[in-house]
């Protein structure tokens, strides 16, 4: 399923109960995919799914924070 938004994503996530694991890009609206990535650790429901973040930007500060 894809959605647009970090805040779409938490809905889905929120009320999907077949989530295997998370792929976001980094570069989203409103928040970033690192932004996702906090919420979702955050979560006793999601903390346990991997996320993987992709980005086409080459800037290292970033590349190590996600």
């Amino acid at each position: 399923t894809a959605v647009e938004s970090v805040m779409q994503a938490l809905m889905f996530l929120d009320s999907e109960h077949d989530v295997n694991m998370i792929v976001s890009d980094y570069c989203m609206p409103e928040m970033t995919g690192y932004d996702l990535l906090m919420e979702v650790k955050k979560s006793p429901k999601l903390a346990h799914l991997p996320v993987v973040i992709v980005s086409s930007d080459n800037i290292p500060e970033r590349i190590k924070k996600s």
